[in-house]
């Protein structure tokens, strides 16, 4: 009997050892900058940005000057619709690092759906200056369907054009040109993009049949 009572002590001894010490592992993550940023990073890459949110603002609440922390979390409200609060957290990152270009594209996109053009040619404008980005392409892709939307046609497949010479298998940007020239009615010029978006085209990430669609419409539209 009383090595019965021994085991059961010890089993209640090890239970409550075990709840103080994940009760203090908790309280430790909680307060870990880092720890709460990648976690808000995991929800967002899970496409859980309420969680990202929660977490990436525990994190700014230890560590306020982190400006990756705030890069993040403007993604998070975008993806949650909350675009002021998005542009609020952007222009937080380049207070803080006003060399963060990817952060001048994101917020370049967030102004162009808000229908603020202005302001986005000007922030993609600033990310294709830095020549030491490594994404340029981005922002000339960006900046081409804006001044699609202002029907400045030559100066979307101009910006098109550095897109592709920057990237020559940026589908998207092949794909947005040959939608642009079949507009212009350059048709060939238009078949011969929609060609190359699909020759791009990564097959185990997409079948291309949009692009497929919009080169045989080029193909009928030319006989």
């Amino acid at each position: 009997m009383r090595i019965k009572w021994t085991v059961i002590f010890l089993l209640c001894s090890l239970l409550m050892f075990c709840t103080s010490t994940s009760k203090k592992i908790e309280t430790n993550q909680n307060n870990d900058p880092r720890y709460q940023y990648n976690l808000g990073l995991f929800y967002l890459n899970e496409g859980k940005p309420g969680s990202a949110v929660t977490c990436l603002n525990k994190s700014l609440q230890k560590n306020p000057g982190n400006y990756l922390v705030y890069h993040a979390l403007g993604l998070a409200y975008s993806m949650k619709g909350e675009l002021e609060k998005s542009v609020a957290s952007f222009q937080s990152v380049l207070k803080i690092n006003p060399e963060s270009t990817e952060t001048r594209n994101a917020l370049g996109i967030i102004y162009q759906e808000m229908g603020f053009l202005d302001k986005a040619e000007e922030e993609f404008k600033l990310a294709i200056a830095d020549k030491s980005y490594s994404s340029r392409a981005l922002p000339h892709y960006n900046l081409a369907r804006l001044y699609q939307l202002r029907n400045r046609m030559e100066d979307a497949i101009f910006h098109l054009e550095n897109a592709i010479a920057l990237n020559n298998r940026f589908v998207m940007a092949l794909n947005l040109k040959g939608i642009i020239l079949e507009d212009m009615n350059r048709l060939q010029e238009a078949i011969n993009a929609y060609k190359k978006a699909l020759d791009a085209l990564d097959l185990s990430k997409s079948d291309g049949s949009q692009i497929q669609y919009n080169l045989a419409v080029a193909h009928f539209k030319n006989k």
